[in-house]
């Protein structure tokens, strides 16, 4: 029987079940059966991505890239790739990044609670960079989410782009046992 424990953020919980194996049975029989535990969870990555003018790169050799990273503990590991941080000035440009997603928790993401199509989606959002909307974990384990920083018209040789990435899901546990 499925039971919620809550808001993993607020409060924590257990529940117990005392099973019995009927009485007069005289052989011994194998009952299998599994716990499934499914919460809710978002997994939040931030930080700071230094996009550097051409001729600033020329002269100083500075590329830029993440000068910091962090990203809440979890089921799911976050790490930030910027393959390159370098804008032309006085035109508008897209600086691509990337979010590689892996699942470290064992168990699996649902996009909606326990709806087998929703099976590894991740809802997405980020303020202060474009993503895409929805990603789905290759096999359960992994997945790279394209984003972009737009930096705008710009004098400056550098610029300091703050950015958050929020990840939406559902993630369940699932673990057989059996009693005899």
């Amino acid at each position: 029987r499925s039971r919620g424990l809550g808001d993993v953020y607020k409060r924590q919980g257990y529940v117990t079940w005392t099973l019995s194996v009927p009485s007069g049975k005289l052989t011994q029989t194998t009952y299998p059966f599994s716990v499934k535990v499914s919460y809710e969870y978002k997994t939040i990555a931030e930080g700071i991505v230094r996009v550097v003018e051409l001729d600033y790169y020329r002269r100083t050799k500075d590329r830029g890239g993440a000068k910091s990273f962090s990203y809440t503990a979890g089921p799911l590991k976050v790490s930030l790739k910027v393959p390159n941080a370098i804008f032309s000035r006085g035109s508008s440009t897209k600086i691509p990044i990337m979010f590689e997603v892996i699942n470290i928790g064992g168990g699996r993401t649902y996009g909606n609670k326990d709806e087998a199509e929703t099976i590894d989606k991740i809802s997405v959002s980020g303020e202060g960079i474009n993503c895409i909307e929805e990603v789905t974990l290759a096999s359960g384990q992994r997945a790279l989410i394209s984003c972009s920083i737009d930096v705008g018209e710009t004098t400056q040789d550098y610029i300091d782009k703050d950015f958050r990435l929020t990840l939406d899901y559902y993630y369940v546990i699932e673990e057989p046992s059996s009693l005899s």
